[in-house]
């Protein structure tokens, strides 16, 4: 191998070494653009998703902002069935304060039906109590949801549960 062939390949596997950085760079950059799954609308599939509540609206017309949180308050809904009830599907989540399960069940297009089953009975501090009443007692009355991109607004009577989508895996 002459002088010139060996500058060629040590100049090759520059080339190489340099594509591969780069290829890494742009797939690294490519994931981190959008990290949840989106249907081809770019909605955020309701199952498989973490939705962090952003407000509950109640009835009396009182905004409840879960910012007064400590911890995230979340819904997750999955495909796993309901033991007790076959039309059913297991949903899981926090108040910002106890963790619970229950069940949901899509009756319709827009039309949804949620069921507490357990709930852990830790104490919350006052203001997080207040929040966690408004969750609880209007979580079971949700009657229809609407999804745009990466929002999911629940609604019942009067009264709704703003949420936004967070991926599972931060």
């Amino acid at each position: 191998m002459t002088k010139d062939d060996r500058a060629i390949t040590k100049r090759t596997r520059l080339v190489q070494l340099t594509h591969r950085w780069m290829l890494g760079v742009c797939l690294i950059a490519l994931a981190a653009c959008d990290l949840l799954p989106h249907d081809p609308d770019g909605t955020t599939p309701l199952v498989g998703t973490r939705w962090e509540l952003l407000r509950i609206q109640t009835p009396d017309g009182v905004r409840l902002d879960a910012s007064v949180l400590d911890e995230p308050s979340y819904l997750v809904f999955s495909d796993e069935a309901a033991e007790q009830d076959s039309m059913a599907s297991v949903m899981e989540g926090s108040t910002g304060c106890n963790q619970f399960r229950g069940n949901y069940t899509l009756e319709s297009t827009r039309r949804i039906a949620l069921t507490i089953g357990a709930i852990t009975l830790r104490l919350c501090t006052e203001s997080v109590g207040v929040f966690e009443m408004a969750w609880l007692a209007h979580l079971e009355t949700v009657n229809e949801y609407e999804q745009e991109r990466d929002r999911l607004t629940l609604h019942f009577e009067r009264g709704s549960f703003t949420f936004r989508a967070k991926n599972l895996a931060e």
